[in-house]
């Protein structure tokens, strides 16, 4: 299994692609560099991203309301 390099991935500072890099995978949109560290990829943008919607996570806020 490839892990992260099999995905298709999108810079959480300008949604720019994200492709491998040494140490890790930089943002072909703005230059941002993200490392790797032991197999996973750590895509943080300082305490703030690019606004955005993750349809998985609204599946699942019922479930984790419920609990």
């Amino acid at each position: 299994m490839g892990g992260w390099r099999e995905l298709s991935l999108a810079c959480p500072a300008c949604r720019g692609e994200v492709a491998e890099a040494p140490g890790g995978a930089a943002c072909r949109g703005c230059g941002a560099v993200y490392p790797e560290d032991d197999g996973t990829l750590r895509l943080v943008a300082g305490r703030r991203g690019v606004p955005g919607f993750d349809p998985h996570f609204f599946a699942t806020l019922r479930a984790v309301e419920d609990r």
